[in-house]
């Protein structure tokens, strides 16, 4: 099986990494049929499986997490004082 993300050329052979999905794809006439699919362990850091949404359009990149404020507030705040207290 090949990985879902078409720029990716990972196969499995034994589906011990990675995840498998259920989703809805059409058919040349038009038929909506369930399909399983599978991410590769590095695609699925990269992609989220939507099956809400319409078919072609359920491989969406994750959206990338941003830096919480506090790693600078802590940087700040753990600055050794000297002993003089400055």
């Amino acid at each position: 099986m090949k990985c879902a993300n078409p720029l990716c050329q990972s196969e499995t052979l034994y589906l011990r990494s990675g995840t498998l999905h259920s989703i809805d794809c059409e058919d040349e006439g038009q038929t909506i049929k369930r399909r399983i699919i599978w991410l590769c362990d590095d695609c699925r850091q990269h992609f989220a499986v939507e099956p809400w949404r319409s078919p072609g359009e359920q491989l969406q990149p994750r959206p990338k997490p941003a830096l919480p404020q506090s790693v600078t507030e802590t940087h700040y705040f753990r600055r050794k004082v000297s002993p003089g207290g400055r």
